[in-house]
């Protein structure tokens, strides 16, 4: 069964589609179990989307084998109900969930504070008492968009009304898909510059990472729908744009000095595609390439990330983990992945929360991995990069370092 996502553009809200289902168990609870994470309960630090998103991505394979919903709430929580599903499957997840987030006072190791994180029910014994329990949270739900209603209706109008966007389904991506298929995608290529940049020392180009602009994409084909809100159907549409990435590259890469970079699915490194570019890109240019591989991509299925980075081991391709939070990065072994390189996500709340000793640890981790080896993307501020340099990074990407970059006179 499909994992299900936050939902917008006047489709139910998650509140509605879980009473729902909840009702329709009542005859079918024979091996049905759930689990309710409490993440409202976190600091706000810790329930930003991408954390939110990471730590439902963990439940995919449980819920797609074990005819399960996954529901992410407004409130942020998320419940999980899945079928024939062992108790510990479930609470495998649930402790890499807390593992995720075990600096949260919520989540502490001695799991004092586990009846606060996560509620369970076997659904043959507990159904009752969970069908209370959803029907709370639903009216809970129903008197927050109730105050909403009021406030919004209490304020002035706007001279203009922006509408709200819509969810990507089946039948807008086959009509964005239509929409590339005969158009000329270089024109939404973008190029990033990776920098190598040391205290007191200007930029110096390592190589350029290659991406569709999806931003750009939206806008110029469909401004009003929301591209990320189905996992599923979202990841069908960067497999197509993986296959026009490829067909575009080696042409568009011939005149370019600098290392290329391109952050595609695992998947198409598997497809005849790949064979296919990698045909043309190697007549065309002699240049070194960097394969960017997303975490959540390698993680939803390990064999087939290991097959891939093989494969592009044996033809002389560098592969790069991209996706890491700095809560993540420590929890992974370069070298036991057989990974090249790895990508660290900086945002604004990064330095609030690497301090003290998770500093010092989070620099152990750079060392231990190899400067050269990490990556600090989305560097949009000077902020970004001095937290960088106090933790022995030294390659950085991002807005910032193309202003830098810019001023030098440096063109990609």
């Amino acid at each position: 069964m499909a994992l299900n996502t936050r939902t917008s553009g006047g489709l139910p809200d998650h509140e509605e589609l879980l009473l729902d289902y909840t009702l329709r168990l009542e005859r079918h609870v024979e091996g049905r179990r759930a689990v309710h994470l409490h993440m409202s309960k976190l600091r706000k630090l810790n329930q930003r989307d991408h954390y939110l998103r990471i730590a439902s991505n963990n439940f995919s394979n449980l819920v797609n084998d074990h005819e399960g919903q996954l529901y992410r709430l407004r409130n942020n929580d998320i419940v999980v109900i899945v079928k024939n599903a062992t108790v510990t499957q479930m609470d495998e997840i649930v402790l890499r969930i807390k593992y995720l987030f075990g600096d949260d006072p919520l989540v502490d190791s001695e799991g004092e504070n586990d009846l606060e994180f996560v509620t369970w029910y076997n659904l043959e014994n507990d159904y009752d008492l969970f069908v209370r329990d959803i029907k709370f949270i639903h009216n809970e739900y129903r008197s927050s968009i109730e105050t909403e209603a009021a406030e919004t209706e209490n304020q002035p109008q706007a001279a203009e009304t922006i509408a709200p966007n819509q969810a990507l389904d089946a039948r807008r991506l086959g009509q964005m898909i239509e929409v590339i298929s005969t158009s000329d995608v270089t024109s939404l290529l973008r190029r990033q510059t990776v920098c190598a940049i040391l205290p007191g020392e200007t930029a110096r180009p390592v190589f350029n990472e290659i991406f569709v602009s999806i931003d750009t994409l939206r806008k110029r084909v469909m401004p009003e729908v929301d591209l990320h809100a189905n996992r599923w159907l979202f990841q069908h549409l960067t497999e197509f744009l993986d296959v026009r990435l490829l067909r575009a590259l080696p042409d568009a890469e011939r005149a370019v000095e600098l290392p290329a970079s391109i952050n595609i699915n695992v998947s198409t490194i598997l497809s005849d595609e790949f064979t296919n570019f990698e045909r043309q890109f190697r007549i065309m240019t002699q240049k070194t390439l960097l394969v960017e591989l997303q975490s959540i991509d390698v993680f939803s299925d390990l064999s087939a990330f290991n097959f891939a980075r093989d494969y592009l081991h044996e033809r002389g391709y560098r592969v790069c983990l991209d996706g890491l939070t700095p809560q993540s990065f420590p929890l992974i072994r370069r070298a036991e992945f057989g990974l090249d390189m790895e990508k660290i996500i900086w945002d604004e709340n990064t330095g609030e929360e690497i301090t003290g000793g998770r500093s010092e640890a989070f620099r152990e981790t750079i060392r231990s991995t190899g400067a050269a080896r990490v990556v600090l993307c989305r560097c949009d501020s000077r902020e970004a990069m001095d937290f960088g340099h106090a933790h022995g990074i030294t390659l950085f990407q991002g807005r910032y370092v193309e202003r830098l970059l810019s001023a030098a006179g440096h063109h990609g």
